[in-house]
C-alpha cells in the first residue's frame, strides 16, 4: 500500500513523523509523496491557523480518495464533521504501521537530524494547549538517546539536533541532565555538529551551559522564549521568568558561550495586552539583539485560562502591532548581520548551484558561498563577504 506522512508543527512533531515513517515501512508499505491510497497527519493544535491547516489537508486527500488518519496533537472538536480516523498520538490503524526499536534510523529530506528526548510538558502558561495534548514530561534514557544519535551519525547525519516538547525539562522525572546527553555526545565519533531546540529559560542553568561551552561540537545558538517583554503581561501569561531575568540570562549564555546567537519566539495582542506592553517587548527586542524573532499574534486556545481573559485585541490592532514589531525585529536583526561581515564562518552545504551554496552557520545565520567543488553535506568554511537579501554572501578561500 502507498502511504503518505504528512506533518505539522514543531521539531518534535518533525521527529514523530519521521517514527511515523519507520513504523509504516516496517509493516510492508510504501511511504511516498505522490499517489498515496492512505493519508497520516501528524496533526498540531497549537494555533488556530495549525488547525485550520490540518482541516484544509483532510478536505483535499479526502477530494482525491485518499484515505485519511489523523495523529498527533489536536483536540477532538478539531475533527467533527471532517472524512477522517482518529487516532491518539502515537497509533495507527491496525496493519498500517508496526513497531520500531531503538528509535529512528535515518531524517528524509533533511541533512540534519532530530532526536527527540523527551515528550510532554508540565508547564502552566496560560495561553498553552501543549501540557493538555502532550501529558507530563516523559523522558528518554541517556544510554538510548546516545546510541540513536551515534547511529545517525554513522548514516551520514554528521549535524544532530536534540529535541524535545519541553526540551529543558529532561530528565526531570528521571533524575537525568540534558548536559549529560551533551557531555556523552563527546564521544560520538563523526558528530560534527550539535544543537540545541528550543529551551525554557528557567530550565538554562551553569551546569548545562558549561557543558555546552566545553563541547567542540555545540553551535552557538540558543532559542529562548520571550513571549512578550512586558512584566506586566508575562505575569498574565504565567511565565516564569521576567524580562530583567531574561536579559540577566542572556547575558550569563553570552558570558559562558561568547559570540552566541539567540533567537526567541514573541506574542502578539494577549488579552490586555496595550501599547506600552509593545514598546516594552520592542525595547527587549533590541537589548537582546536577537538575531529572529519569530511572532504569533494571539490565538486562543479551547479550555485555557487565557482563552476567557477580557480586553481581546481587535485583528486590525492585531495586525498593526504585529508589523510594528516585526519591523523592530528586523531592523536588529540587520544590525546583527552587518556586524558578521569580515568574520570567518562555515556553513553546512544544503543546495548549491553554479558553484554557490546555501546553508546555515553555526550560529544558525542563512548564508550563501562561492566554493566550487564542494559537495552536499560538507562543511564549507568561508569569509563573510557582504549581507545580501539577509543572508550572509562570501567565498572560500583558498587553502580552506
Amino acid at each position: 500500500m502507498n502511504v503518505a506522512v504528512f506533518s505539522f508543527g514543531c521539531r518534535a512533531n518533525q521527529y514523530d513523523a519521521q517514527v511515523l515513517r519507520e513504523q509504516v515501512r516496517a509493516a510492508g508499505h510504501d511511504v511516498v509523496d505522490a499517489g498515496a491510497q492512505v493519508g497520516i497527519i501528524n496533526a498540531c493544535c497549537v494555533t488556530a491557523k495549525a488547525e485550520k491547516d490540518c482541516r484544509n489537508l483532510v478536505r483535499r486527500l479526502h477530494r482525491r480518495g485518499v484515505r485519511v488518519v489523523v495523529t498527533g496533537c489536536f483536540l477532538p472538536q478539531m475533527l467533527v464533521g471532517l472524512p477522517a480516523e482518529a487516532y491518539p498520538r502515537g497509533s495507527l490503524p491496525r496493519g498500517l504501521a508496526a513497531d520500531v526499536v531503538g528509535g529512528i534510523h535515518g531524517f528524509e529530506g533533511h541533512l540534519r537530524a532530530y532526536v527527540k528526548v523527551e515528550d510532554g510538558c508540565e508547564g502552566m502558561c496560560t495561553y498553552c494547549i501543549v501540557p493538555r495534548v502532550r501529558g507530563p514530561v516523559r523522558s528518554r534514557t541517556t544510554a538510548e538517546v546516545v546510541g540513536e544519535m551515534r547511529r545517525l551519525v554513522s548514516r551520514g547525519f554528521s549535524e544532530i539536533v536534540l529535541t524535545g516538547v519541553n526540551l529543558g525539562a529532561y530528565g526531570t522525572d528521571t533524575g537525568q541532565r540534558l548536559e549529560d546527553i551533551v557531555e556523552a555526545s563527546l564521544g560520538i565519533e563523526g558528530l560534527r555538529r550539535l544543537r540545541l531546540s528550543s529551551l525554557e529559560p528557567a530550565f538554562i542553568t551553569g551546569e548545562l551551559l558549561r557543558a555546552l561551552a566545553n563541547s567542540p561540537s555545540f553551535c552557538p545558538h540558543f532559542h529562548i522564549p520571550l513571549q512578550s517583554g512586558s512584566d506586566r503581561v508575562l505575569r498574565m501569561m504565567a511565565r516564569r521568568m521576567s524580562a530583567g531575568g531574561y536579559l540577566r540570562l542572556v547575558e550569563r549564555v553570552r558570558k559562558y558561550v561568547p559570540g552566541a546567537t539567540v533567537t526567541t519566539d514573541v506574542i502578539v495582542g494577549f488579552p490586555g495586552e496595550t501599547e506600552e506592553d509593545v514598546a516594552e517587548t520592542c525595547r527587549v527586542i533590541e537589548e537582546v539583539q536577537f538575531l529572529a524573532v519569530h511572532l504569533f499574534p494571539f490565538s486562543p486556545r479551547p479550555g485555557t485560562p487565557a482563552a476567557s481573559l477580557p480586553g481581546r485585541v481587535p485583528p486590525d490592532e492585531m495586525s498593526r502591532r504585529k508589523r510594528r514589531v516585526r519591523e523592530c525585529a528586523r531592523s536588529v536583526r540587520a544590525h546583527v548581520l552587518a556586524g558578521l561581515v569580515g568574520t570567518r564562518q562555515e556553513i553546512l552545504a544544503e543546495c548549491g548551484k553554479a558553484g554557490v551554496w546555501r546553508g546555515y552557520t553555526a550560529g544558525y545565520v542563512p548564508a550563501e558561498v562561492k566554493a566550487r567543488g564542494a559537495m552536499r553535506g560538507q562543511l564549507v568554511p568561508f569569509l563573510v563577504r557582504e549581507v545580501r537579501q539577509e543572508r550572509l554572501a562570501g567565498d572560500r578561500e583558498a587553502g580552506w
